[in-house]
């Protein structure tokens, strides 16, 4: 049954209320509405459910429709998607022959390093351009625009990042190698995240950029997401050591019980 004009009024009006109504039926029932929906109404949907409703929805969808939606979708959560995914559909997935090319560079990274979660779509600038080209081309740019936007050279070495507002106020004969800055961290596609963590986030940044070994610009990394990634990460660790402490514990409690009743029997034995 296809949902009428309401619904998807709906959906594309509060995607986030609509994916969270979706979420508190029978997740079979959900599956079955996001695989009804359009190939833009189901990528509205999975962009906003929590990531194992989502990385569910997806597997459940006809193979022609997977590569559609996830190129609808946020570059590292597309990815993230993919890598909740079951084993075998996921083979099926990967060797789709459609499959975005940012999809395919980020799934090469493990799960816990930089570049599983670096931003791909991102706005990068030729350091050549003028400030006129700059903004002629941003206006047609439907990706991710920075308050930092990161400049290269033509083999796509990173050269800096430019501040978005002194794009907008600069002059416009003004090339943005003469106004390229030198980030203060980069982080490179095989970091871990742990490792990188304390120092990216007291940077107190919106984004890093993330390079290879040899200085190319892979992509770029927000704090945000970094933090994400992060609590993600120590959230399975928390919970398995919490679980060890709570068993700890019982079994200390249990041991000072055990002292006690053997004191207890010993000194009922001497009277």
């Amino acid at each position: 049954m296809k949902p009428d004009r309401f619904t998807l009024h709906y959906i594309e009006s509060h995607p986030a209320d609509a994916a969270s109504s979706l979420e508190s039926i029978n997740h079979e029932d959900m599956c079955d509405f996001i695989e009804s929906l359009s190939i833009r109404h189901a990528a509205l949907v999975i962009q906003h459910l929590t990531p194992i409703s989502g990385s569910s929805a997806l597997a459940r969808l006809p193979l022609d429709s997977v590569i559609p939606i996830l190129t609808r979708l946020p570059a590292n959560q597309a990815t993230s998607l993919i890598r909740r995914i079951p084993s075998e559909k996921k083979k099926d997935i990967t060797t789709l022959p459609g499959l975005p090319g940012f999809i395919k560079r980020s799934l090469r990274y493990p799960e816990d390093t930089v570049g599983s979660i670096m931003d791909t779509d991102a706005l990068v600038l030729p350091a050549r351009f003028t400030v006129r080209e700059a903004r002629k081309h941003m206006k047609k740019y439907t990706a991710r625009i920075y308050n930092r936007i990161f400049v290269t050279d033509e083999q796509q070495v990173l050269r800096g990042f430019v501040e978005l507002k002194d794009i907008m106020f600069a002059s416009y004969k003004t090339a943005l190698a003469q106004m390229a800055r030198r980030p203060n961290i980069k982080l490179s596609v095989r970091d871990r995240l742990e490792s990188v963590a304390a120092e990216a986030v007291a940077q107190q940044t919106e984004v890093f950029p993330v390079v290879d070994h040899a200085n190319h610009l892979m992509g770029v990394l927000t704090s945000r997401d970094l933090r994400q990634a992060i609590a993600d990460l120590e959230g399975s660790d928390i919970s398995e050591q919490a679980v060890t402490n709570d068993l700890l514990e019982i079994l200390d409690v249990v041991s000072n019980v055990c002292a006690d009743l053997f004191i207890d029997k010993e000194n009922i034995n001497r009277i």
